[in-house]
């Protein structure tokens, strides 16, 4: 298994030990996916050194909090780049790769706000429905030679973006917000992820995955 990450520090470091203590094989690589030479050099080394990538997950992103009428054109285009263009040089990159050998499995991670819309976050929200018309092209293009391509939407996951927004909302009330009564843990996507890149998820394509405790049916408005 092969990650990036900006840099390679204490998280990625504990990642590997975890994959290597299973018994895998772990490789981080310091990797902003905002840069093109560099993802696209990384990916000519990974099909290099190991005859190709079977499976693709992008979770890569940022957010942008501004309202619309203040929003600039630096901030848009920076989260697009990041949010979007990226995963769209990433699925380009590997597709053909995995159309050749007919198998392979795209995943990409969108969010529940594509369903349940906050204000102030235009380029955000533009950027994860962006992922999910990609996510259903691509099924369409690659799908007859046995590669699907998926999305994971998460709701409010308790991650390190999360909680640097700690003190800002009262926790309790947006768990009763959601109708599984509790914020998701990053244990909750990755079951979602593994079983969309398993062959038990040969017949799913071009779907979304929800992730979100019912939030996207359960809530009319993001919780504050």
């Amino acid at each position: 298994m092969a990650f990036t990450a900006r840099s390679i520090g204490d998280d990625a470091q504990a990642l590997t030990a975890r994959v290597q203590a299973a018994g895998g094989i772990a490789e981080g690589h310091a990797v902003d996916s905002a840069d093109r030479a560099a993802t696209d050099a990384l990916i000519a080394d990974l099909t290099e050194r190991h005859g190709g990538i079977g499976v693709l997950v992008v979770n890569a992103g940022a957010e942008l909090i501004d309202l619309i009428p203040t929003t600039a054109d630096e901030d848009w285009d920076r989260l697009i780049e990041l949010d979007l263009t990226s995963a769209f040089r990433l699925v380009r990159g590997v597709a053909m790769g995995m159309a050749r050998r007919r198998w392979g499995r795209i995943v990409l991670v969108t969010s529940a706000v594509t369903e349940v819309v906050p204000a102030g976050q235009a380029a955000y929200t533009s950027a994860k429905w962006g992922l999910e018309g990609l996510a259903r092209t691509a099924a369409v293009e690659f799908g007859k030679r046995g590669v699907t391509t998926n999305c994971v939407a998460p709701g409010i996951i308790d991650t390190a973006m999360t909680r640097r927004y700690e003190g800002q909302f009262d926790e309790r009330a947006v768990a009763a917000a959601i109708p599984a009564n509790r914020l998701g843990q990053p244990a909750d996507v990755a079951a979602a992820i593994a079983y969309l890149v398993s062959d038990g998820a040969a017949y799913v394509n071009g779907t979304t995955l929800r992730v979100d405790g019912g939030l996207s049916v359960g809530a009319r408005a993001f919780p504050a």
